[in-house]
């Protein structure tokens, strides 16, 4: 594995930045394209973009980077990864900008549950508090009152944990084939599954509204390979942390182009949540796996 750790924090900046620009622009196309659409031309764009970069990169390999070991595991992975996108996109619709971008990030306290129930893997003491913390600053953001919590705030929470899964299911297939190899499988499976479900939904679009579904394709495909390249050149705890950068440029996003300013209770939820995140993901390299 190569190590330059500036590289790999310039990298994930980029593909917190794109994330975060990809979200402004769904935002603001305001529903005109159903969800289901958007999801499945974002899919196909990025597909289009990585083949030729994978068959490049084919050639200079000793092993077939189209041949997976765990078909399945993958098939799981991107049904969660889709349920990232369905949630996160139709909650921009009516929730701020840097409030659904935060709750799609709370991956980091769900993911011990997670292996807890499943991998039977225990839960460090010193996991607790921020755990404790972190739930608490969701709560905030959540706003309850009478109606408990804004329903399309607890749609942007389900893109958080479909992330936490598909962040397990990532380390799991991990173990088998290379991070190029992930990425091109996500692609071409989410394509294939989001295009059947975009059959019931699909609609006439603009001109203008292909430009924009076209950047937002390219965004996505950003995102996502420009966090494989941080991932190569630093550490996963690294771009973990680094990551939640999305949150503030989604805030800055939100001022710029939606005219968004946090409440005092909003933002207070906002730091609690990143501060308790980070803390978490610093954890694990705390105390060794056996």
């Amino acid at each position: 594995m190569k190590t330059n750790h500036h590289i790999g924090i310039i990298f994930t900046l980029l593909s917190a930045f794109f994330y975060a620009v990809q979200a402004a622009i769904i935002k603001g196309i305001d529903g005109s394209v159903p969800v289901p659409v958007l999801v499945f031309i974002q899919s196909l764009i990025a597909l289009i973009i990585l083949i030729p970069i994978i068959g490049f990169k084919q050639v200079k390999s000793d092993t077939s980077l189209f041949k997976s070991k765990v078909p399945v595991l993958h098939i799981w992975r991107t049904i969660f990864s889709l349920g990232i996108s369905y949630f996160l996109f139709i909650a921009l619709h009516f929730v701020p900008l840097v409030d659904g971008v935060l709750l799609a990030n709370t991956s980091p306290f769900f993911i011990p549950f997670i292996l807890f129930i499943f991998m039977r893997q225990k839960l460090q003491h010193k996991m607790w508090l921020p755990l404790i913390a972190g739930f608490i600053g969701i709560i905030l953001i959540l706003k309850p009152d009478s109606h408990i919590f804004d329903a399309y705030s607890l749609i942007a929470l389900g893109a958080g944990i479909s992330m936490a899964l598909s962040m397990t299911m990532v380390r799991q297939i991990s173990a088998y084939d290379n991070s190029i190899t992930i990425v091109f499988y996500y692609f071409l499976f989410s394509t294939i599954i989001a295009g059947i479900v975009s059959i019931a939904f699909w609609t006439p679009i603009s001109l203008q509204t292909v430009f924009d579904l076209i950047i937002i394709g390219v965004l996505f495909f950003l995102v996502q390979y420009l966090l494989v390249l941080g991932l190569t050149y630093t550490t996963a705890q690294n771009v973990g942390v680094l990551y939640y950068s999305n949150v503030i440029f989604a805030a800055i996003l939100g001022m710029l182009f939606f005219s968004e300013v946090s409440d005092f209770i909003s933002i207070i939820g906002i730091l609690l949540t990143i501060i308790s995140a980070i803390v978490i993901i610093r954890l694990p390299a705390a105390k060794k796996i056996k």
